[in-house]
């Protein structure tokens, strides 16, 4: 993938199994996974932030903060709240990206917005754990209306249970090896308050639109 004016989105549902195992949906007890988590946070997220912009929608951070504060799903809320603290150091670094406005919509319907309005224009990358949403990025890429000429690429991937990003939809191909990390990229857990992280009140089309060429 060229690194030209690459945009990367990673997703609520992707963040939120990136240190755990597990599904509470089968039955199966959430627990964390130390090495998945230093997979993931430790190297998977330099290689994406290497590639290409890493980005975070406003949405999809905002979701993030509402399950971090549930007095219901417990287990849910301490995932979230884990999560933000893994975003902050990256958010404050410039290694991640949290953009939006006022104006947009639910977090699934700005990733395919986000698909739709930026396919001919630059590589994109969307990292996501649900599935309705990864085949309505993958009929994106086949449609042959809205198909670049300037040769640009659009992946859709997932995180698998090692803690790799894995291609999605390609009959099971894998995504490419994980290069080293990069000085100054390394993630970890921060006691800095999630507030730190807030996103900008203000459109991001613009600042998408100015990434990697």
């Amino acid at each position: 993938m060229s690194t030209r004016k690459t945009l990367v989105f990673i997703d609520t549902s992707s963040l939120l199994v990136s240190c755990w195992k597990g599904d509470d949906r089968s039955g199966r007890a959430i627990t964390h996974d130390v090495r998945k988590e230093e997979l993931f946070w430790g190297g998977e997220v330099a290689r994406l932030a290497t590639n290409g912009r890493l980005v975070l929608t406003a949405r999809n951070y905002q979701e993030l903060v509402k399950h971090s504060k549930s007095t219901v799903k417990r287990e849910l809320a301490d995932r979230s709240k884990y999560v933000l603290e893994k975003l902050a150091p990256l958010i404050k670094a410039g290694t991640v990206e949290v953009v939006g406005d006022s104006n947009d919509p639910f977090a699934d319907a700005v990733l395919l917005s986000v698909a739709l309005k930026f396919r001919t224009q630059a590589n994109l990358v969307f990292v996501t754990q649900d599935r309705a949403l990864a085949n309505d990025l993958l009929k994106i890429v086949a449609f042959e209306s809205v198909r670049p000429r300037g040769g640009q690429t659009m992946d859709v991937r997932r995180v698998a249970g090692s803690g790799r990003v894995e291609a999605v939809g390609d009959r099971g191909r894998p995504a490419e090896p994980p290069r080293a990390l990069a000085s100054g990229n390394r993630a970890g857990a921060s006691t800095s308050s999630a507030a730190e992280a807030q996103p900008p009140a203000k459109a991001w089309w613009e600042r998408a639109r100015s990434g990697n060429s």
